[in-house]
């Protein structure tokens, strides 16, 4: 019996000495782990150790490379902001520019407008050719002009249509009508007829409520200096000086303003002009003269038309003195040096017929010589007094 006891006793404690030792071995493998000693870890074994970096290395640049991609997104929306609200990038900047010209085309649109009204006025006060803006331009070239000579050539040059596009000076110019609160320290105070004005750089301006507004270049009015950009034109023997639309010419120390020359040819005309169609051609209107686009040594460039009004195209009843005339078997009627023929409608103005002879001319009928033959001219006409039939006797010459 004491024999079963000890054996059982022993086996008790062999059991409890190895139960000790693995809890001891357990302890100093996860508390190697813990420190870094050895290749182990807490999750046991080399294997186990080198998977998880991996892990590591291949999460970590998956969500680094994720972030990028929203913060493009983000810096996306960033720059589409600033398009929203008026700041922020270059590209909104070109926007905001977009829109400033756009204002100032609607501001030229309506300063254009007010330059229309101020020019109208002009024309009206200086009793030039009435214009009606809502029907007919009722003037036409003044064809007295073309047996007369232009540096060599008969008459004016060739009409040759080409869009009229204003010419810009520079920042210091200001079309028609512009309006200033105040004008710089170069502008220089000159008069004509009393009529005081501001001067700078071929502009000219008047005082007005609050300011001062650019106006047409005043004729005679006389200025020390020309700005750069002032173009010289030779017209037969003459010199004269453009700019701005207006014409000059030398006197003594200065330049005094006068009207277009006629045939006067140019290179530009400025903002403000007002381009009409009178007799099937356009022409250029700008600062009460007409200007006929053509073409010059293959440039683009405009020559000064004289007109003259136009008499009505179609009347009712004919003047009382009518004479009726026959030409080439046509009827055509005739009074104070203008031929009518019978329409539908009535009676219409024509063009003088070649050969037709009148008994009288208006008192307006100028003298001209051609060639070597006097002739009488009125409204565009050229009478050849028929002196061997009697006085006051003409027929129509068409050259």
């Amino acid at each position: 019996m004491k024999n079963v006891i000890y054996t059982l006793m022993v086996v008790f404690a062999l059991m409890a000495t190895d139960i000790e030792a693995q809890r001891m071995r357990h302890g100093l493998a996860g508390g190697g782990g813990n420190r870094g000693g050895g290749s182990r870890s807490i999750n046991g074994g080399a294997n186990r150790s080198t998977t998880r970096p991996q892990t590591q290395q291949h999460t970590k640049p998956n969500t680094e490379h994720k972030r990028p991609e929203y913060n493009r997104n983000k810096g996306t929306n960033d720059r589409q902001k600033p398009s929203n609200v008026d700041r922020g990038s270059g590209s909104n900047k070109g926007g905001d520019k977009a829109a400033n010209i756009k204002n100032g085309d609607k501001n030229t649109k309506n300063r254009a407008g007010d330059k229309k009204g101020t020019r109208a006025g002009d024309r009206n006060s200086n009793n030039k050719v009435n214009i009606d803006r809502s029907t007919n331009v009722n003037v036409r070239v003044n064809h007295n002009h073309h047996n007369r000579y232009y540096n060599g050539h008969r008459g004016y040059y060739p009409y040759y249509y080409h869009p009229y596009h204003p010419y810009y000076y520079g920042s210091y110019w200001h079309p028609f009508g512009f309006f200033v609160a105040t004008v710089t320290v170069t502008a220089v105070i000159v008069s004509v007829n009393n009529q005081p004005y501001y001067y700078d750089n071929g502009v000219y301006y008047m005082q007005s409520s609050g300011g001062y507004t650019v106006v047409n270049p005043p004729t005679n009015i006389v200025v020390n200096t020309m700005p750069e950009g002032v173009e010289t034109i030779q017209l037969n023997d003459d010199t004269y000086y453009y700019f701005g639309g207006a014409f000059y010419e030398k006197t003594k120390d200065s330049y005094k303003v006068i009207p277009a020359p006629d045939g006067a040819v140019v290179t530009n005309i400025p903002e403000g002009g007002e381009e009409l169609e009178i007799d099937g051609n356009k022409y250029v209107l700008y600062n009460n003269t007409y200007f006929q686009p053509l073409a010059q040594n293959g440039e683009n460039m405009y020559q000064v038309v004289s007109m003259e009004e136009a008499p009505p195209e179609l009347v009712q009843e004919l003047p009382k003195d009518a004479q009726t005339i026959t030409v080439g078997g046509d009827d055509y009627y005739y009074s104070t040096g203008v031929f009518y023929s019978k329409s539908d409608d009535g009676y219409r103005v024509v063009t003088a017929p070649n050969g037709a002879v009148v008994k009288s001319l208006p008192e307006g009928a100028k003298s001209e010589k051609v060639e070597g033959v006097e002739y009488k001219v009125f409204n565009n006409t050229y009478f050849q007094p028929l002196t061997n039939v009697g006085d006051n006797v003409y027929q129509v010459v068409v050259f």
